[in-house]
């Protein structure tokens, strides 16, 4: 995927939609910042924006991709469903690794409580 042709391509939906830079950014849930780069071919959207921008934009994964519109065949869906999932995986491991986190967080904050509860009362 070309960096330039990516932006442009996203520059040209985001027009044909009618809908500023910072618009699509609320959107998104980004930083208008963030889309000028997509834009100026200074980087991508993280793979969790993908479907998101693609519905915004109005046209599908695939064609997001491949930065051109009418790049739907039998195959391309079947594709648009894998890169789906991708997404909807990588949401999952994510979700995974946070609640490992605040379980590590409620472990130490336990093992906190407790030694200040022991230094309090082993002074009395």
């Amino acid at each position: 995927m070309d960096a330039q042709q990516f932006g442009a391509f996203i520059s040209k939906k985001r027009k044909d939609n009618n809908l500023t830079q910072k618009e699509l950014a609320e959107k998104l849930m980004v930083t208008d910042k963030a889309i000028s780069r997509w834009e100026n071919g200074h980087g991508f959207p993280d793979i969790e924006t993908l479907e998101p921008l693609a519905k915004e934009l109005g046209v599908s994964l695939i064609e997001l991709m491949h930065s051109k519109e009418g790049t739907e065949t039998t195959s391309t869906k079947e594709a648009n469903l894998a890169i789906q999932e991708t997404i909807w995986i990588s949401l999952e491991a994510r979700r995974k690794k946070e609640r490992r986190l605040y379980a590590l967080f409620g472990v130490v904050g336990c093992v906190v409580i407790i030694c200040l509860f022991l230094l309090v009362f082993c002074q009395i």
